[in-house]
């Protein structure tokens, strides 16, 4: 059983509390993992229309976790500075669900985007950052650019520092990627990661991560 359906079963069994709306997608997750899906949607280059079919690899998911879990490290804190980011049950099937759902044909994956909410103090930044260099360095895209966005620069710098602590933190990524003073720079690939933000009179806290890949 993949971690998608782990984390369904507990919900359903009570084990595990989620809203309504958390609940209604994890089902459509499941019942998309035994039934692969066919999207239509129109092709921007061409023009016509296409006929998708994404099936659950997951094998896909598994390499993101484990790429996680054996590379990025927490920066922060007595007790976990320094020791592996092994995710939490939710936290696997989050990640299974970006990585694990693909084009059958193509291998491209089926989700482009992606919203989490989490209340604070719960590792939003870890999480992400940990994501954003799994698509930064595992893609095989050239040219790949992957941003943390916020508000503020500040701000907008929370998440992309977490990452270059965990690039800093792992001697294999080190070798592979250079931590400059204002973006990561992955040379085999020439893809960069950069913190950017639109200042503005808000506060609002908004993480996102864009990376111009699969």
């Amino acid at each position: 059983m993949n971690y998608i359906e782990q984390y369904y079963e507990q919900i359903v069994t009570g084990q595990i509390k989620v809203s309504r709306k958390v609940k209604i997608v994890y089902e459509k997750l499941v019942k998309d993992i035994k039934t692969p899906k066919v999207v239509k949607s129109i092709n921007g280059e061409t023009e016509e229309q296409e006929e998708n079919t994404y099936i659950y690899d997951n094998q896909k998911a598994l390499d993101a976790i484990e790429f996680i879990e054996t590379f990025c490290k927490h920066s922060k804190g007595r007790k976990f500075a320094g020791k592996p980011f092994i995710l939490e049950l939710w936290q696997k099937a989050f990640v299974s669900a970006i990585f694990g759902f693909v084009d059958g044909e193509t291998g491209f994956r089926k989700y482009k985007k992606v919203i989490l909410f989490v209340a604070r103090k719960n590792g939003k930044s870890t999480l992400a950052a940990a994501i954003g260099l799994y698509m930064f360095l595992m893609d095989n895209e050239p040219g790949a650019e992957c941003y943390s966005i916020a508000t503020k620069k500040d701000q907008a710098k929370i998440l992309w520092l977490e990452a270059k602590r965990m690039i800093k933190k792992n001697p294999m990524l080190l070798k592979r990627v250079k931590p400059l003073i204002s973006e990561l720079y992955y040379e085999e690939e020439e893809a960069t990661f950069k913190p950017l933000s639109n200042e503005s009179d808000t506060l609002d806290r908004i993480k996102c991560i864009f990376c111009c890949s699969r």
